[in-house]
This record gives C-alpha cells, sequence and structure tokens, in this order.
C-alpha cells in the first residue's frame, strides 16, 4: 500500500480527544480537592469522598454523550460554549441522581454547594475555549500542516479557497490543483497538472497529500470514481464539491433517504417538531401572562379614549395570511376612522385616515397588543413574519420570488424585520424586499434566544422612541 500514513490530527481523533478528557478530569479532580481543603470545613470525609466519586461519574458519563469539540478545525467559539453547557447541565442532573440514590446528604451547606458548581462551568467553559485557542495557534504557527490539493477549478473553488487564506488557524496548505487547463484566476497556487495526473502525485508519499476536495461536474463521473478509489487506495480523505452556484448560494444540509443522499437547500428550524413545540409553549405562556395581567387595564383606557375621541368599533380585524398563506382574522386596536379603503391601501406617515389618538398608538405599538389573543389561540406567535393584507401578498407573491417562503412559520407580533427598520409603508420593490430577505434569516436562525432578543429590541426601540417607521 502507498500514500501517506501520517495522518496525526484529523486521523487520531479520538486520541486527541481521550487526551483532552483526562486533562478535564485531572482538572476536575484538583479542583474539588483544592474546592474541599479551602471550603470543605462543614463536610465530613465521607461525604467529601462521595461528593467527589458522584463528580468522577457524572463527568465521565457526561463527555460520553457529549464530548469536548475544541479538537475540531472548523469549529466556532458558539459552538464550544452550547457543547460546554451541555456537557454542564448533564453533569449536574446526573450528580443529583448518583448523590440522592446514595442517600447522604451532602446538600446542608447548600451555598457552598451552589458555588462550587458555578464555579466548575465556568472553568469548563474557559477551559475548553483556551484550549481551543491553543490548538488554533498551533496549528497556524506550526510547520506540520494537513497538505490538500484542489482536482478541477469552479467558483466554488475559488470560495473554499478563500476560507483557508483568510483563517490560517484552520492548518491546511494548499499543494496545487490539477485541471485540463491551467486557470489565470488562482493566482499563485501551484497548478500540478491535468486531471489524469492526479494519480501519480497522490501517490507520492513525498507529496504528503492527506485530502483532496474535487470539484469536477457530475458527468465526469467515471474520473470521479477514479478518484476515490486512488484516495482509498492512498489513504487520502476525498471530499466532492457539489456547483450549484448558479441556483443555490446559501447554506445547505444532506439528508439521507436510504442511501440516496438529498440536499436541503432551504433550512427552517421552525420546521423541526421540538422547536416548534418550544415556541409554542413559551407562545401559550406569554399571551396568556399578557391577557391576564396587563391587557386588561390597557383595554380599559383605550376603550375609554377611542369612545371619546372617535366613534366605531373599539378593535379592527382584518384578513391576513398566515402560515402556509392560510388566510384568518388579525385583531387589533381601530387606529383610523371607519373607511373603505382599510383592507386594500396601506397607512402612510400623514394618513388623514388616523386620529391623533390612533397615531399615537401605532406609534407606541399598542394597537397590535390585541394580537396575542391571536397567538394564544394559535394563529400568530409572538415573534415571526410580520403578516401582510391578502392583497398585498397576493401583488408581491408575484413580484419577489422568495416572498412565500415567509409563509414557512407563523406570523408574529413582532420580528426580526421589525426591530431591523423594516416595517411601515413599502413605497418601492426593494423595501419588501429587504423585509422578506430578514424574514428568511429569522426562519434559518431561529432560537429562543433570538425571539427574546427580539421581543427586548421591541420595547427598547418603542420606550427609546427609535421606531421613526411606525406610523
Amino acid at each position: 500500500m502507498s500514500g501517506n500514513v501520517s495522518h496525526w490530527d484529523e486521523g487520531n481523533k479520538d486520541f486527541i480527544k481521550f487526551i483532552i478528557i483526562f486533562i478535564e478530569w485531572l482538572i476536575l479532580n484538583l479542583y474539588t480537592s483544592l474546592y474541599f481543603y479551602f471550603m470543605g470545613e462543614p463536610f465530613k470525609p465521607e461525604a467529601e469522598s462521595i461528593f467527589s466519586m458522584s463528580m468522577n461519574i457524572a463527568y465521565l458519563l457526561s463527555v460520553f454523550v457529549y464530548g469536548p469539540v475544541m479538537l475540531y478545525r472548523r469549529i466556532t467559539v458558539k459552538a464550544v460554549l452550547i457543547r460546554s453547557f451541555r456537557t454542564f447541565a448533564l453533569v449536574f442532573a446526573l450528580f443529583l441522581i448518583i448523590a440522592l440514590s446514595m442517600r447522604v446528604n451532602i446538600f446542608s451547606h447548600y451555598k457552598r454547594f451552589y458555588f462550587y458548581f458555578a464555579f466548575y462551568l465556568v472553568l469548563l467553559t474557559s477551559g475548553r475555549l483556551l484550549g481551543r485557542q491553543i490548538m488554533r495557534y498551533y496549528r497556524k504557527t506550526s510547520n506540520i500542516k494537513r497538505g490538500l490539493i484542489f482536482v478541477g477549478v469552479s467558483r466554488s473553488t475559488f470560495s473554499i479557497l478563500n476560507q483557508f487564506r483568510e483563517d490560517p488557524a484552520l492548518g491546511y496548505e494548499v499543494l496545487g490543483y490539477f485541471d485540463d487547463t491551467k486557470s489565470d484566476e488562482m493566482g499563485e497556487v501551484p497548478y500540478l497538472g491535468r486531471v489524469e495526473d492526479v494519480e501519480a502525485f497522490a501517490s507520492n508519499p513525498d507529496n504528503k497529500v492527506r485530502e483532496m476536495f474535487c470539484f469536477l461536474p457530475p458527468e465526469r463521473e467515471q474520473e470521479i470514481e477514479k478518484l476515490v478509489s486512488i484516495c482509498d487506495r492512498d489513504i487520502i480523505e476525498f471530499r466532492l464539491v457539489p456547483n450549484f452556484w448558479k441556483y443555490i448560494n446559501r447554506p445547505t444540509k444532506i439528508i439521507l433517504y436510504g442511501d440516496t443522499p438529498l440536499m436541503v437547500i432551504r433550512r427552517n428550524l421552525l420546521s423541526n417538531f421540538n422547536n416548534r413545540l418550544y415556541k409554542r409553549l413559551f407562545d401559550i405562556v406569554f399571551s396568556a401572562l399578557f391577557l391576564i395581567l396587563v391587557f386588561p387595564w390597557i383595554f380599559v383606557i383605550v376603550a375609554i379614549i377611542m369612545k371619546i375621541t372617535m366613534p366605531g368599533p373599539i378593535f379592527f380585524k382584518q384578513k391576513r395570511n398566515g402560515v402556509g398563506g392560510k388566510v384568518f382574522w388579525c385583531y387589533k386596536f381601530r387606529s383610523m376612522k371607519v373607511n373603505t379603503e382599510a383592507d386594500t391601501v396601506q397607512a402612510t406617515k400623514d394618513d388623514p385616515r388616523k386620529t391623533k389618538f390612533g397615531n399615537f398608538m401605532r406609534h407606541t405599538n399598542i394597537d397590535e397588543l390585541p394580537q396575542f389573543w391571536n397567538v394564544l389561540i394559535g394563529n400568530m406567535s409572538v415573534v415571526g413574519p410580520r403578516p401582510h393584507m391578502v392583497k398585498h401578498t397576493e401583488e408581491y407573491s408575484k413580484l419577489i420570488p422568495e416572498y412565500m417562503v415567509r409563509h414557512f412559520a407563523k406570523p408574529g407580533i413582532t420580528g426580526w424585520a421589525q426591530v431591523n427598520g423594516c416595517r411601515g409603508e413599502t413605497r418601492e420593490v426593494s423595501q419588501m424586499e429587504a423585509r422578506v430577505e430578514k424574514d428568511i434569516y429569522y426562519l434559518e436562525n431561529w432560537s429562543l434566544m433570538l425571539d427574546l432578543k427580539i421581543i427586548w429590541m421591541t420595547v427598547h426601540n418603542t420606550v427609546s422612541n427609535k421606531d421613526e417607521m411606525a406610523y
């Protein structure tokens, strides 16, 4: 067998992972020993032993489920933090189960108990972040780089090449590229020959090729299959990079249906049942509390002022498009005089249909508060793309190709587009395009933390009077 055998960094992830876990285990025991030495006077020796044993078992079980991830090359700070929090939560839960099952009361001094775990969380996360930085620094400055070659040149080639250039800490060295002809656009990257020359170069152990990125089009299937065989024989990791730039320019996901890979080009986090469940539970609790504790006295004040300042009903309802494009009745406090254009004409800044109090309600978003009823009954969510009039949906869906994507989720009382200035009248199609772009960003990046951030930004913009487009 010819080729490369020194795949220490990537090929021995399990070994590196073991070293990291061993170091974390040593730190845990050192920390526990120091903790009891300086602060453990009230604890009995047997309690200390059970505490330490419970923590060891809990940690080892937790890393079996959620191992450290800072050993991987392409890992973000966010990913390290998330994995650390998951590990900590599981350690804490397992520790409680193990300790309580032993029927030993080690929680009598609960303040010290909480301090131990609070500092352990800080120790775990900071240690892993420091470890990530050390590994990145090592890869950036070490002479031991992971050699790779490109086969074929496409738009994807330049995109990946730029990522390696922008982040030297990934520890890759682009040895060169193979293509039918030399490309001036590859700049200083060495041209190594035609595609048929790959085998001779890759099979030479002196060249230290450890990864191959293939950018050949699908119609060159036989050549791709040969490249896969070469990589298998010479212990080279093969990466096939599909070139879909013509119609896909966003992050994608590959899923398997049996043995058939399918590419998901539109990531919708709210299509996941668990995510929808968490969001719905949040909506029910939030809207119920608001309708019980806050809405009644706001309703009384608004109703009195409205009856004094303008005749007509207190509430205004309008058909709007919700999830899946389905039409529902959206409720608001009436901010305009009764008119026949309410369902077809947008409100403008100096709209003569608005009353002074109505203008105040729109500027402070008070007119939207009845929509918490829509949230409670399930037509809307607290946060999501704002629902539009049926007429506008019909118009803009013909003008903006991605317009209907926003209907993959329930509409919201507030949304990412609104807190980023995309609200109010849309005089030009470009204004609606900007709104749709932010709505799609929300769908593809949803989290409960993002919802809380949007709620906070909505309140902050309203209180600080920054919502200039609220009319």
